[in-house]
């Protein structure tokens, strides 16, 4: 489960801030729900071991599996319209 939640007003830019609130506790769990959920986006997640990009229900750059066995204790969003890209802490 996925849900976002506006952390900030749109900018001039028509992106805002998103607070994620989610069921997933590995980064693997996650942007198989993302891919899955949300087949008409593109953008990057962004890690502290490197950033992956991934379009339209597929991953463009390959995650190793030693980054989606990771655990995580926040993830926040940004963007608008198809374009998000999520942030892992």
């Amino acid at each position: 489960m996925i849900e976002l939640k506006a952390s900030s007003h749109i900018g001039g830019d028509e992106t805002r801030s998103y607070d994620v609130v989610t069921d997933c506790k590995t980064i693997g769990s996650f942007v198989s729900e993302v891919l899955t959920k949300y087949k008409r986006e593109w953008g990057t997640f962004r890690t502290r071991f490197g950033n992956f990009d991934y379009k339209y229900g597929k991953m463009v750059d390959v995650i190793p599996p030693t980054i989606l066995a990771q655990r995580f204790s926040n993830v926040k969003a940004s963007g608008g319209w198809s374009n998000m890209d999520y942030k892992f802490e």
